[in-house]
C-alpha cells in the first residue's frame, strides 16, 4: 500500500470511530420535579409550569423527601424485586 492509501484508511477509521462514539451528558445538579401518579401531567401541560419541589442529582426522591415512602412487604419480595434492590452505603 502506498502512503496515500494508508492515510485514507486511517482517516476513514478515525471518522467512523467518532461517528459511533457515545457522548455523555451529566445530569448532576439541582432539578425541579413534580410527581405525576395519575399520569396527567403531559396532557395538562405541566412542562409549561414551574415546579416547586427541588431534587439534587445524583440522588433519589427518597433522599429529597419527595413522594410516598416505599411500602414493600415481605409478601411482595420476589427474586425479580431483590435483583433490582441496592443499598446506598
Amino acid at each position: 500500500m502506498n502512503k496515500r492509501a494508508v492515510f485514507l484508511c486511517a482517516l476513514l477509521l478515525g471518522c467512523s470511530i467518532r461517528l459511533f462514539a457515545q457522548e455523555t451528558l451529566s445530569l448532576a445538579g439541582g432539578w425541579s420535579v413534580r410527581i405525576d401518579p395519575q399520569k396527567t401531567g403531559e396532557q395538562q401541560g405541566w412542562y409549561k409550569q414551574a415546579y416547586e419541589k427541588k431534587i439534587q442529582l445524583p440522588g433519589t426522591l427518597d433522599d429529597a423527601g419527595i413522594g410516598e415512602p416505599p411500602t414493600l412487604t415481605d409478601q411482595r419480595v420476589e427474586k425479580d424485586v431483590m435483583v433490582h434492590l441496592t443499598e446506598e452505603t
